[in-house]
């Protein structure tokens, strides 16, 4: 019969910090989410069909939400939650030179990965 093969990871069970979700989540679907409602609000006026704007609006709120939904026990407690978003703020309004202390240093070690490379190979 099948049999489990352990892979290390282990089952994610366990609640993660705000700020750790969005160091993870940020750059790869918060960004995009902003971009593509700053470009839906460009198209205010148009009538490209209901589906078109549908769909958009799905997008968004599924690239802003998905990190937050698929972390168990996100939003377990009022005062974690709290809590949570209080870290938050400390982190952004922080000048740090550790990218776990700061939204500063996080933000210049991605901005140097993309001076970093090149756009052709």
């Amino acid at each position: 019969g099948a049999q489990y093969i352990p892979t290390g990871r282990g089952l994610a069970t366990t609640r993660e910090p705000l700020v750790k979700l969005f160091r993870c989540f940020a750059a790869s679907h918060m960004y995009d989410a902003l971009e593509a409602l700053l470009l839906l609000s460009f198209c205010h006026g148009v009538d490209y069909g209901m589906g078109f704007y549908s769909c958009t609006i799905f997008t968004v709120t599924s690239w802003f939400a998905a990190p937050f939904l698929f972390n168990p026990r996100q939003f377990e407690s009022a005062k974690q939650t709290c809590q949570d978003f209080q870290e938050w703020t400390v982190w952004m309004r922080s000048k740090e030179s550790s990218e776990v202390m700061s939204w500063h240093a996080w933000q210049m070690r991605l901005q140097e990965a993309r001076r970093n490379s090149y756009l052709i190979s």
